[in-house]
């Protein structure tokens, strides 16, 4: 028969060790169930991406394809402004599939309706094998060649 102070030690152990993680990382890294995702949002509205790295979001989004890495995707758009978890399309308590990768050129504010946000973004969706699986763009004019 295990002692009562082993037992508490087992179980608070675990919480511990998480604890001190977080508090050394500065992590707000989510557990996924298969991978650790770094999670990243906005914190300051209106946002508007400097022109170089507008140009190069619109540049470099039709380059990218399904199947890359986000090392690949990376090194032609840059690092990402967002990152969140995606989850299954239309059921209401959906699991968590992969995660996206936002490259923002305009968000005058964080919520809010289409108009209210004014948006114009790349996304690029990724499953838990560091695959992009979809590719998305809004607000992004395409100029005559």
């Amino acid at each position: 028969m295990q002692s009562l102070a082993r037992i508490t030690i087992m179980r608070i152990f675990p919480i511990t060790i998480l604890v001190i993680l977080v508090t050394l990382t500065g992590s707000t890294s989510v557990w996924s169930g298969t991978k650790i995702i770094d999670t990243r949002e906005i914190e300051e509205y209106p946002f508007n991406a400097s022109s170089n790295r507008a140009a190069s979001i619109k540049e470099g989004y039709n380059r990218i394809s399904i199947g890359m890495t986000p090392k690949q995707v990376n090194e032609i758009l840059g690092k990402p402004d967002e990152i969140r978890y995606l989850y299954e399309p239309r059921i209401k308590t959906g699991k968590r599939i992969g995660y996206t990768h936002w490259f923002v050129i305009r968000r005058l504010v964080k919520n809010g309706s289409v108009n209210d946000r004014d948006e114009s973004l790349v996304r690029v969706s990724y499953n838990f094998e560091d695959q992009v699986i979809a590719i998305d763009s809004w607000g992004i004019v395409e100029e005559a060649r």
